[in-house]
């Protein structure tokens, strides 16, 4: 370890504390086996402070090597981190303005890092947030997440962008921004939401019920679980850009009409409403408000709230007078 990487870390953790701050000599994927400090906080009351932007989620509450695995790939290559499982997980990121004097109060792990000579791609995670430390008292921070970018007082003029580096470069740039006060920009591995949808047929049958992730296009997942076409789209309902033409589709791209489904339950209002061609096509045509076009139609808004909705397919086809609209865009 150099003079620099030294000198960074006992900006890291307040030497009364009696936490130290290290890097982790260990293969890919392992971590240090030694455990949290006592006075480590819980990621719900680390969550009670103060943050600036929009309200995060709660951190996923994974082990570090869990949350390690979803970035690794994009690590490797150098590219923003992304979840290499979507369908259960995606990423949030936030700022939190620390003060500096004593110390900022975070254990950090590496926890990959690669191998190759010169290079200096990895992934850092917060290990520990240290209790009554200033990252306490700035609140936000919970362990699992990992700095993306460090700056000063004067913004992208003064800081660097940390996201995919290993510990050396990390901790470097927590050393490099003078001031009493440190920007932190953070990025966190959140529970994506998961989506109860039941399925009734036209004639009230019940299909039955599937789960998908949260902010799922619901004409995909039909697709995805190989739902008949003929049960997606009513070859007998005229199809609203181009009138008088029966038995086609537009496959999927938003203008056809065809697709209709009845969402009978959404007690949370996980299905948000219609709008641009959808909508006014559905006004203009004087369909009622809960119907949509399924190739419109996302479940959920891709956050962390789970829920219920029911759906039925092809309500038109009860009402004659409905597959025989002939309200069109050209009309």
């Amino acid at each position: 370890m150099n003079t620099m990487n030294a000198l960074a870390v006992l900006a890291l953790v307040p030497a009364a504390s009696g936490f130290q701050s290290f890097r982790v000599h260990a293969p890919p994927l392992r971590l240090r086996s030694s455990p949290l400090g006592a006075g480590s906080r819980s990621a719900d009351e680390i969550m009670a402070g103060p943050r600036t932007g929009d309200q995060i989620s709660p951190a996923c509450g994974q082990p570090l090597e869990v949350i390690a695995a979803n970035w690794v790939a994009c690590a490797k290559l150098g590219i923003p981190l992304v979840t290499q499982n979507n369908t259960f997980f995606k990423e949030e990121t936030y700022q939190v303005a620390v003060q500096r004097a004593g110390g900022l109060g975070l254990v950090l792990s590496e926890v990959w890092a690669d191998e190759d000579a010169g290079s200096d791609r990895g992934v850092v995670l917060v290990e520990e947030v240290v209790e009554n430390s200033n990252a306490a008292k700035a609140g936000g921070i919970a362990v699992g997440d990992t700095i993306v970018g460090v700056f000063g007082a004067s913004g992208l003029a003064e800081g660097s962008t940390t996201e995919g580096l290993n510990w050396d470069s990390t901790v470097d740039a927590l050393g490099a921004v003078d001031g009493p006060e440190i920007t932190l920009t953070m990025k966190r591995l959140v529970k994506r939401g998961r989506i109860n949808v039941r399925v009734t047929a036209s004639t009230g049958e019940n299909l039955g019920t599937f789960n998908c992730p949260s902010g799922a296009n619901l004409r995909m997942e039909f697709l995805r679980r190989q739902l008949p076409k003929d049960e997606i789209y009513d070859p007998n309902t005229m199809r609203f850009d181009a009138i008088g033409n029966y038995g086609s589709n537009c496959g999927g791209e938003g203008s056809c009409g065809t697709c209709l489904v009845a969402i009978t339950e959404d007690e949370k209002g996980l299905v948000a409403p219609s709008k641009g061609t959808e909508k006014k096509a559905l006004a203009k045509q004087g369909r009622p408000v809960r119907w949509r076009w399924s190739c419109r139609t996302t479940v959920g808004d891709g956050g962390s709230v789970d829920g219920d909705i029911s759906i039925q397919l092809q309500p038109q086809v009860r009402f004659p007078d409905e597959q025989k609209k002939t309200e069109g865009l050209g009309v």
